[in-house]
């Protein structure tokens, strides 16, 4: 679902953020396996180093990237301008994370949509959110089931390179760090 409503975007710029590092880095290498994404994708974490997150965020700023996946660091103070979407993949627990995500669009009078995944057993404490930020109405967005069923051979294939990489880089926490880490960047590079 996530990849259809990428694909409604286009080249707009799109923040996706998840509930922790772990979950923004196995995100960036799944959609970086997915073929046929219409966007570039960079990561943005504390898993990082410092020079890797500014090079992606300069990339997303200057438009080489179009969506940058990332933690609740990128939440809080970081200003970027054009950022048309915001996608919660993983549901804020707090209504203050909620409101530093989605401020991060719509931004100096500008428009900007913010669309958040929900699990059923979600939905109850998403509406609770929503009344601590004055917000009573979220309207509900649906994809057609036909722009998600189109990509399951892709989402198939691509998952099959995401275990093939998630294997191997855990290879490279327990085995040869310099030549696997160097394979596994190529291999994003080139997928």
């Amino acid at each position: 679902m996530l990849v259809a409503l990428l694909q409604t975007f286009g080249k707009q710029r799109t923040i996706i953020f998840t509930a922790s590092v772990v979950a923004t880095h196995r995100l960036y290498v799944f959609l970086k396996c997915f073929e046929g994404l219409s966007s570039e994708v960079q990561e943005y974490s504390s898993l990082q180093h410092q020079m890797v997150r500014s090079k992606a965020l300069e990339a997303f700023r200057g438009g080489d990237a179009h969506i940058l996946v990332a933690s609740d660091g990128m939440a809080r103070g970081m200003d970027v301008d054009g950022v048309v979407n915001i996608v919660n993949y993983d549901m804020p627990v707090y209504i203050k994370t909620y409101i530093h995500r989605v401020g991060r669009t719509a931004r100096a009078g500008r428009a900007g949509c913010s669309f958040t995944f929900l699990r059923k057993e979600e939905v109850r404490h998403f509406k609770s959110l929503l009344k601590k930020a004055q917000n009573s109405s979220c309207k509900n967005y649906r994809l057609p089931s036909s722009a998600v069923e189109a990509l399951q051979p892709r989402y198939m294939s691509a998952f099959e390179k995401f275990k093939e990489f998630m294997a191997s880089e855990t290879a490279v926490s327990t085995g040869s760090h310099t030549k696997q880490a160097t394979t596994n960047a190529k291999y994003l590079q080139t997928s």
